[in-house]
């Protein structure tokens, strides 16, 4: 799912560690939607790449948020 720069504005900060091919890794992303499956948004740690994480690879459910 590509981003729609029309009506996908970023709303805030996250922070989470994120459990990914036997690779645990803090992340930042400027987040810009969520399901009840995803999280989508940019990677701070990845060159702001649009990226998609899945809410059941989040360390135990946590993650921070930094309001804008």
């Amino acid at each position: 799912m590509k981003p729609n720069n029309n009506t996908d504005k970023v709303n805030n900060t996250l922070e989470f560690v994120y459990c990914n091919k036997n690779l645990t890794k803090w992340r930042i992303i400027n987040a810009i939607k969520e399901d009840h499956e995803y999280i989508y948004g940019f990677d701070l740690e990845d060159d702001n790449d649009y990226k998609a994480f899945k809410k059941s690879k989040i360390l135990g459910g946590k993650i921070f948020s930094f309001r804008g």
